[in-house]
C-alpha cells in the first residue's frame, strides 16, 4: 500500500483522547524492577518513541519526561493530565506502547511479549469461499462511490472506492484508488485490492499496483505487490470487530512487511471536515525500515487521518444520507 493508506492519521488534534491500553513493548512485569531513571528532553528520545509519546499526549501538556531502565529494558515515560487525572504513558524505544497508568484506575499493563511475536497474527482463520465483495466493515467500508480527501497542506491524497474489481490470488477484490499529489503535482497513483469476509466482516488486503510519477511521467512501480505472487500473502486490513490489543500483519510481501496494533476503539479526532468520535486508532509498524505511523478510522466513513494528514472532505455515495462533508475552501480532484 502506498505511504498514505486509506483515510486519516497524525497526532491527535484538539482532544484529550489517547490510546487506553498497550501491549507490544519489552517483556516487562506489571510493576517491573526499576534500576535507573533520569529526566530527558523530547529531542533526546528516539524518533519512533517520540512520535508515539506525542500522539498519546495529544493536546495535553507533558509535565515530565523520563528515561528509565525497567527489568533491564530501556523505556520512556511521560506524565500528563487527562480529564483531570494524572496519567503515565510508557513507550519502548521502537515506539511500541508498554504501559498506561491512570490515577485511580487499574494499571493497563503489557498484555503480550514481543518474544516470537506469538500473539501477532500472521495466518488468518478464513475460508476462501467466504472472501469477496459481499459483506460490510463499518471502519473500512468498500462502498462504491465513497471518496475521501486527506491533506496536511502540502501533500494530498484522494481515496476512491471504484466500481471496479480484480481477481487476485483467486479472490474477487474491490479496487480502491489512491491519487496522491504534493504541492499540486502528481506523485503517485495506486490501485489497492481488498476483499471482505462475508461471515465476520474482516477486510483483507491483497496487494496493490503502483505508478510513481515525476514531471507527469511514470518513473517506477516501487511498492507494488500481489498476493500469490513472489511469495506474497494477503493479510488483514481491518477486523470486523476490532478490539484493543488486537495485533495482526497488514502486509506480508517482498519489500513490504507491516504489522498493526489496535490502540483504541473509542478515540476522538478533529479534522477540517468534522469531529469524529468512536474512532479506531491503529498503530502501524514497518518491519523493514523500522518506521511507525498512526491511523484513525471513523465508523461509517473509514480512515479519516494518516499521520499529519486529516480528512478535509468526505463524499458518500449518492444514496447515502449526509452525502458530503467538507471544510470551507476545499476543492476536489
Amino acid at each position: 500500500m502506498s505511504q498514505s493508506r486509506f483515510l486519516l492519521v497524525g497526532c491527535l488534534v484538539a482532544t484529550s483522547s489517547f490510546a487506553q491500553t498497550a501491549w507490544a513493548g519489552p517483556s516487562l512485569s506489571r510493576e517491573g524492577r526499576e534500576t535507573s531513571s533520569k529526566n530527558v528532553k523530547m529531542k533526546q528520545v528516539p524518533e519512533a518513541a517520540r512520535k508515539t509519546l506525542l500522539a498519546q499526549a495529544g493536546n495535553n501538556k507533558i509535565r515530565e519526561l523520563e528515561k528509565k531502565v525497567v527489568d533491564g529494558q530501556t523505556v520512556y515515560e511521560i506524565e500528563i493530565i487527562v480529564d483531570g487525572k494524572e496519567t503515565e504513558v510508557v513507550v519502548a524505544p521502537d515506539g511500541k506502547l508498554v504501559r498506561i497508568k491512570r490515577e485511580g484506575e487499574p494499571e493497563q499493563a503489557l498484555v503480550a511479549s514481543l518474544e516470537g511475536d506469538r500473539d501477532q497474527r500472521r495466518t488468518f482463520d478464513v475460508e476462501r469461499k467466504s472472501l469477496g465483495l459481499a459483506g460490510h466493515n463499518p471502519y473500512f467500508p468498500l462502498t462504491t462511490g465513497l471518496k475521501l480527501h486527506l491533506t496536511d497542506g502540502t501533500q494530498t491524497v484522494v481515496f476512491s472506492v471504484l466500481d471496479e474489481t480484480k481477481v487476485v490470488d483467486g479472490v474477487e477484490t474491490r479496487v480502491v484508488e489512491e491519487y496522491e499529489t504534493r504541492d499540486g503535482e502528481l506523485i503517485e497513483i495506486s490501485r489497492n485490492y481488498y476483499a471482505i469476509d462475508k461471515v465476520k466482516g474482516d477486510v483483507y488486503y491483497f496487494g496493490e499496483d503502483v505508478d510513481i510519477y515525476e514531471n507527469g511521467k511514470v518513473v517506477s512501480n516501487d511498492g507494488a505487490w500481489l498476493s500469490g505472487m513472489n511469495g506474497a500473502k494477503f493479510a488483514l486490513m481491518m477486523p470486523g470487530k476490532p478490539t484493543v490489543g488486537d495485533r495482526f500483519y497488514l502486509e506480508m510481501a517482498p519489500g513490504a512487511v507491516e504489522r498493526v496494533e489496535i490502540a483504541s476503539v473509542d478515540a476522538t479526532i478533529e479534522t477540517p471536515a468534522q469531529s469524529f468520535s468512536n474512532v479506531v486508532h491503529a498503530m502501524e509498524y514497518d518491519e523493514l525500515d523500522g518506521g511507525t505511523s498512526q491511523k484513525w478510522y471513523a465508523p461509517g466513513i473509514g480512515m479519516v487521518g494518516d499521520d499529519d494528514m486529516r480528512a478535509v472532505k468526505v463524499e458518500l455515495p449518492t444514496d447515502s444520507p449526509g452525502r458530503q462533508t467538507e471544510s470551507p475552501g476545499t476543492g476536489s480532484r
